[in-house]
């Protein structure tokens, strides 16, 4: 079967509306992730150290690279099967399921992989912005009923990085031409026309 088809039978096995429940544990999940880039990189004001990329090979978010001792190390995200790991240059390192374990379980064990490589536990961060409430009360991962779900959402990302990765490749001959308004101005009337 190819990518393709198994990437729309996620896409239609689950509406876009019946996510809420894989999309609070993932972005629990993922502050996992911010967490470690916060504690290691230097923060720019736009919070751009901290985001979060797609890897479509994998079907994975990655942190940006971290500046371990032996080399970059990026920390991942799975979300089918529900798993964080730790991305070298090599490939794949350790992995924790989060079938199971608190947030609190999984942010200490980060920590310890975090000071195998010689970087600053993600622990130590106090995030700037408050969770939705969904995403706050996750304690637990426990996917499993969620694991569908998190394997459409797991798909619905993909689409989407594919989609403007393909846009962007058309596209990467224009030039900017002048700004509309402030960029302050214009950040905000795009955030008001980008709410779900």
């Amino acid at each position: 079967m190819s990518t393709n088809e198994t990437t729309g039978g996620a896409l239609t096995a689950h509406p876009p509306t019946g996510l809420s429940s894989a999309l609070s544990i993932a972005h629990k999940a993922a502050q996992l992730l911010t967490s470690a880039a916060r504690a290691n990189l230097e923060a720019v004001p736009d919070d751009s150290h901290s985001n979060l990329g797609w890897d479509t090979d994998n079907q994975r978010f990655l942190s940006h690279p971290l500046p371990a001792a032996a080399g970059p190390l990026r920390v991942g995200l799975s979300l089918s099967p529900l798993t964080i790991c730790l991305v070298d240059d090599g490939g794949d390192g350790d992995a924790l399921s989060l079938d199971g374990p608190s947030y609190a379980d999984a942010l200490r064990w980060l920590d310890e992989r975090l000071a195998d490589h010689d970087l600053k536990p993600a622990s130590g961060v106090t995030l700037s912005y408050d969770l939705p409430a969904e995403a706050a009360a996750v304690a637990v991962f426990e996917p499993g009923p969620a694991a569908g779900q998190l394997s459409s959402l797991a798909a619905w990302f993909d689409l989407a990085a594919k989609v403007l990765a393909a846009f962007a490749g058309s596209h990467e001959k224009l030039e900017p031409g002048p700004a509309i308004g402030t960029p302050a101005v214009s950040s905000v009337r795009l955030r008001r026309r980008m709410k779900f």
